[in-house]
Protein backbone atom coordinates (compact mmCIF):
# COMPACT_ATOMS: atom_id res chain seq x y z
CA UNK A 1 0.00 0.00 0.00
CA UNK A 2 1.12 3.49 -0.73
CA UNK A 3 -0.35 6.59 0.82
CA UNK A 4 -0.92 9.27 -1.80
CA UNK A 5 0.40 12.12 0.35
CA UNK A 6 3.33 10.28 1.95
CA UNK A 7 6.35 12.58 1.88
CA UNK A 8 8.51 10.35 4.08
CA UNK A 9 8.53 7.58 1.46
CA UNK A 10 7.65 9.37 -1.79
CA UNK A 11 7.19 7.49 -5.05
CA UNK A 12 9.64 8.03 -7.85
CA UNK A 13 13.10 7.10 -9.03
CA UNK A 14 14.72 7.25 -5.58
CA UNK A 15 11.66 6.41 -3.50
CA UNK A 16 10.76 2.94 -2.37
CA UNK A 17 7.58 2.70 -4.40
CA UNK A 18 6.91 1.27 -6.85
CA UNK A 19 10.42 -0.25 -6.98
CA UNK A 20 9.99 -2.14 -3.71
CA UNK A 21 6.67 -3.66 -4.70
CA UNK A 22 8.10 -4.71 -8.07
CA UNK A 23 10.42 -7.03 -6.12
CA UNK A 24 7.37 -8.90 -4.79
CA UNK A 25 5.78 -10.67 -7.77
CA UNK A 26 2.03 -10.71 -7.55
CA UNK A 27 1.84 -8.24 -4.67
CA UNK A 28 -0.82 -5.60 -5.32
CA UNK A 29 0.07 -1.92 -5.11
CA UNK A 30 -2.92 -0.25 -3.53
CA UNK A 31 -3.02 3.52 -3.12
CA UNK A 32 -4.66 4.89 0.00
CA UNK A 33 -5.48 8.43 1.09
CA UNK A 34 -3.43 10.05 3.79
CA UNK A 35 0.19 10.57 4.70
CA UNK A 36 2.93 8.50 6.31
CA UNK A 37 0.83 7.88 9.41
CA UNK A 38 -2.43 7.01 7.71
CA UNK A 39 -3.17 4.42 10.39
CA UNK A 40 -3.81 7.40 12.67
CA UNK A 41 -5.32 9.90 10.22
CA UNK A 42 -7.20 7.64 7.77
CA UNK A 43 -7.90 4.35 9.60
CA UNK A 44 -11.07 3.36 7.71
CA UNK A 45 -9.63 3.66 4.17
CA UNK A 46 -6.46 1.93 5.33
CA UNK A 47 -8.47 -0.96 6.80
CA UNK A 48 -10.40 -1.29 3.55
CA UNK A 49 -7.15 -1.37 1.59
CA UNK A 50 -5.77 -4.09 3.87
CA UNK A 51 -8.89 -6.17 3.31
CA UNK A 52 -8.57 -5.61 -0.44
CA UNK A 53 -4.90 -6.66 -0.39
CA UNK A 54 -5.69 -9.79 1.61
CA UNK A 55 -8.43 -10.74 -0.83
CA UNK A 56 -6.23 -10.42 -3.92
Amino acid sequence: MLSKDDLALPPGEFGWAPRFTERLPGAPLIYTPGSHESQLTQPEPLAAALVEAAAS
